[in-house]
């Protein structure tokens, strides 16, 4: 499992900048999820599409597959591969 800053976007909308993820890959280019600490105020919808852009240049859609309850700092949202991370 890899942890690298980037950001979460939808459309042309950024909803969080430089938050880490915890990405881990399986064997194929589409196989990839992981988890994001997301800021207060930050509203993720399970199920929905977002984009994820890594600070290495990567990117690629992922589907939020849960949402945790919001604490005072942060809240932890996982997320599945929905087309390859290139």
């Amino acid at each position: 499992m890899e942890c690298i800053s980037g950001k979460i976007v939808n459309g042309d909308t950024t909803l969080a900048a430089d938050v880490e993820f915890w990405i881990a890959h399986g064997t194929t280019d589409d196989d990839w999820n992981g988890t994001v600490e997301l800021p207060p105020g930050v509203h993720v919808d399970t199920d929905a599409t977002y984009r994820i852009e890594l600070k290495d240049g990567r990117s690629g859609p992922a589907r939020i597959t849960n949402v945790g309850a919001p604490d005072d700092t942060t809240h932890a949202v996982g997320f599945r591969g929905a087309g390859p991370l290139a």
